[in-house]
């Protein structure tokens, strides 16, 4: 089994150094997949636009489908969603928090 390389996650983590949600620094910076890891194929899931930081706190909430993170997203990050879940619509629904 191939190893992940999570160095881009890592770097852009430290780079923002804050949760992109909340702008917390102090609860810790988790990489967030925007399309989670069961669904998408792990060559798209792994670039730097596939993850954003989130703390502790807003990553389990995000999981758990209790907030949007479409407002939190760049352009690229939007976009390397809709590639890695398959479709405009499909990326929607799972970065809205909507169950699928």
């Amino acid at each position: 089994m191939k190893r992940r390389d999570w160095s881009a996650a890592r770097e852009k983590c430290e780079a923002e150094g804050r949760c992109r949600v909340c702008k917390s620094a102090s609860h810790g910076l988790d990489s967030a997949h925007v399309i989670p890891r069961s669904i998408a194929p792990a060559e798209s899931n792994m670039s730097a636009d596939s993850i954003v930081p989130l703390c502790r706190i807003c990553h389990t909430a995000f999981d758990a489908h209790e907030f949007s993170l479409l407002e939190h997203l760049t352009l690229d990050e939007q976009l390397a969603a809709v590639r890695a879940a398959g479709s405009l619509d499909r990326a929607r629904r799972i970065i809205t928090g909507e169950r699928l």
